[in-house]
């Protein structure tokens, strides 16, 4: 045994210094990763309530009912076609986004900046898209790689249909996915499209739905009794007819035709003209032309780069501009009505701002201007009220008949009052002046002596 003592004695020290070997590199792999992990920063999962409603059958609305803030870009809604439909939005309390659900769960998940993501809430759904019978596979073979015409015909297909030839969908035929034709056009008849449609020709929708921007890169987009959620594009004209509503705005190079339909943004015609009637926009009217408007209502102003607009029974929450003739009958603006080269004329017509006119401006039949009247050439104030002035500034001649002014009134030239009230002054030369039946200043004009026009 004592023989032996030597050598027990040389192994204990290797052994020793093997395990505070071990025990120093433990220790310092623990500090590290307790050190490093202080100054990972994580984000911490937002405090927000998030609840789901119908919009219809397929189309779910996802709500903030409350708490912080989100940043759309971090949330990912799992079990939708479109997981990304917060992208570029701000949720605060109160407000939602629509999405479409392809699971009966949709799991909404928020990603932090370091690859942290939580999962914020679960939502049973009741509708879903329907059932796919086809899938890209399918649309490969119909198309031919992506060179032929294809027909989706009471058929739900799970992919983006591209081709460069003409793409129908037919007799409740879906698309879920995109619709791109690199050469042709997009026929739909009965058919849905959940995703945007990016065509070369012409897109002609008749009961139809689009659930995403609709674009025609050289020619005419159609639309009859359909629904477009996004924007509609063309590179010509577009038209939005019997029942059809594009949810966000219509831009065309060609005109815009609106009949018995809604655009829920701007109608913007680059070239050309725009024309409603009875139809609704809910912002801004712009044409390179002639805006012809009636029976309708925008919700913004109204512009014509190089022609008229003319209203007839219509309602405008902006104002009307002109480069030639303004023409507005039994109608209302919230603005003023201009002019740039020619004339303005209203007749029974409410004008929530002045009127300017380069040529002459016509207030008649029971029209209100809510500002004032200036023309260059004259103006004529015919059974209206004016609560401004009305000033002719060039060689023109103011002629009141039966009308209100709360402001005053001059003229280069003559200036005509009959039966009516003026209750500012009339800035003319005595010799210039006619007045007959008429108030002006709390005075009845035959004692009236109108003031001096440098005095304006």
């Amino acid at each position: 045994m004592r023989a032996s003592l030597p050598q027990d004695r040389g192994i204990s020290p290797v052994i020793g210094a093997i395990l505070m070997l071990a025990i120093t590199v433990a220790l310092a792999m623990f500090a590290a990763s307790f050190f490093l992990g202080l100054t990972d920063e994580t984000d911490p999962q937002p405090n927000v309530v998030l609840s789901d409603a119908d919009a219809d059958d397929t189309t779910h609305r996802l709500i903030h009912d409350g708490g912080e803030t989100l940043d759309g870009d971090r949330l990912e809604l799992q079990g939708a076609l479109n997981p990304d439909a917060a992208a570029g939005k701000r949720l605060e309390d109160g407000d939602e986004i629509e999405f479409y659900p392809i699971s009966e769960e949709i799991t909404v998940v928020w990603h932090g900046d370091n690859d942290e993501s939580y999962q914020l809430t679960t939502l049973t759904v009741e509708q879903a898209l329907p059932e796919p019978d086809e899938g890209c596979e399918w649309v490969e073979d119909q198309t031919n790689g992506g060179t032929d015409p294809i027909t989706i015909d009471d058929k739900v297909v799970n992919c983006d249909v591209q081709t460069a030839d003409q793409i129908k969908v037919r007799n409740d035929g879906i698309v879920i996915g995109e619709t791109l034709s690199d050469n042709k056009d997009l026929d739909i008849d009965a058919g849905e499209v959940y995703g945007d449609a990016t065509i070369e020709t012409v897109i002609d929708v008749q009961d139809g739905r689009i659930r995403g921007d609709t674009t025609s890169e050289t020619a005419n987009v159609k639309l009859s009794n359909t629904v477009v959620e996004g924007t509609v594009s063309s590179d010509k004209g577009t038209e939005v007819l019997d029942g059809s509503t594009v949810e966000d705005s219509v831009t065309a190079g060609g005109t815009i035709d609106v009949q018995d339909g809604e655009i829920g943004g701007a109608a913007t015609s680059e070239d050309e003209d725009v024309k409603l009637t009875n139809a609704v926009v809910e912002e801004e009217i712009a044409a390179g032309k002639v805006i012809d408007v009636q029976d309708s209502r925008i919700g913004g102003p109204a512009t014509s780069e190089t022609k008229s607009v003319t209203f007839t029974n219509a309602v405008a929450e902006g104002g009307v501009t002109a480069e030639t003739v303004v023409d507005l009958q039994d109608s209302q603006i919230g603005g003023p009505a201009t002019s740039k080269t020619e004339n303005v004329k209203l007749s029974n017509t409410t004008a929530g701002g002045g009127v300017t006119a380069e040529k002459t401006a016509d207030v008649l039949d029971g029209t209100t201007v809510d500002g004032s009247v200036t023309a260059k050439k004259g103006a004529t104030v015919d059974d209206g009220t004016v609560t401004g002035d009305v000033e002719s500034t060039g060689e023109g001649t103011d002629i009141l008949s039966g009308s209100v002014v709360e402001g005053s009134v001059t003229a280069n030239k003559i200036v005509e009052v009959d039966g009516s009230t003026i209750e500012g002054h009339v800035y003319a030369e005595p010799s210039d002046f006619k007045c007959t039946d008429s108030t002006i200043n709390g005075e009845d004009c035959g004692s009236y002596d109108p003031k001096d026009p440098d005095d304006w």
